[in-house]
């Protein structure tokens, strides 16, 4: 009797505790899943993650476009192109008014990578650009694994294009990289970023202005990134300034359709 005893109280405990994480599961993957950039493979450090994190976030918040990036492991046998374009669909990257998302999907054992491009952004980064951009970009930094490097890079020609200043043609060549982490890297990258916002603010002509308010031309998040990027006087991102977790408010609906284009190394 008394070990009947033990044993009931011992699946209840048990499905006490199912029941706990089953209830808690799907908001915890929810908020999991809306981050700007989630490395399940492990190819960034967390200084890395963080660093594109914010970026993509204050680009979002300056022009309402929205750039992921996700890397896995494997695709256990699904075609990336599919995958990539399904995965955009369902967490609604870009904004559902105007489709305006880019999804970056990345599997390490298939050494494959695929640019996702949302309905309203495919004028602006054509199937061709977006494979121009994995060949020439990602592909030869990934090939000596430099990860973050080709992930900047593509990251610095997709903002670009969508500011209208990139065509497949006037892709300029891939530049030399030590970029992996270092603080001259980072300043390059964030310099590209102003420009695109730039860019892109007076392209709208002062159109949409629903987003976070920063100032018109949407320098002032980049102003803070400028001054806080080296990771000096704060710990660097997500220390004192609070920027951890999930770096934003989850994505708008955007619709995928199939554009873009991917590539091997």
């Amino acid at each position: 009797m008394r070990l009947r005893l033990i044993l009931i109280r011992r699946c209840s405990i048990k499905n006490w505790i199912l029941f706990i994480v089953l209830v808690a599961t799907p908001q915890q993957i929810l908020a999991q899943q809306q981050r700007t950039v989630l490395d399940d493979a492990g190819i960034l450090t967390a200084r890395e993650e963080e660093r594109l994190s914010l970026v993509l976030q204050s680009y979002e918040d300056s022009t309402s476009n929205q750039i992921a990036i996700r890397t896995l492991q494997s695709l256990e046998g699904q075609d990336i192109a599919e995958y990539a374009t399904e995965l955009g669909q369902s967490l609604g990257v870009g904004q559902s008014e105007t489709d305006n998302g880019v999804l970056i999907v990345v599997s390490t054992e298939d050494r494959s990578v695929f640019i996702a491009v949302g309905y309203g952004l495919e004028g602006a980064i054509p199937d061709v650009l977006a494979g121009r951009i994995v060949r020439d970009i990602i592909v030869p930094d990934f090939r000596e694994g430099r990860y973050y490097a080709g992930l900047v890079g593509a990251v610095d020609a997709i903002m670009l294009a969508a500011a209208g200043e990139y065509t497949a043609e006037s892709l300029p060549p891939r530049r030399s990289s030590n970029r992996s982490g270092d603080w001259g890297g980072t300043l390059l990258f964030l310099m590209v970023v102003v420009f695109a916002i730039v860019m892109s603010t007076r392209n709208r002509g002062g159109g949409r202005g629903h987003r976070r308010h920063y100032g018109d031309d949407g320098l002032i998040p980049l102003m803070f990134l400028l001054g806080h990027a080296s990771g000096r006087g704060g710990g660097g991102f997500g220390g004192s300034g609070g920027f951890g977790g999930g770096f934003g408010g989850g994505f708008g609906g955007g619709g995928f359709g199939g554009g873009g284009a991917g590539g091997s190394w």
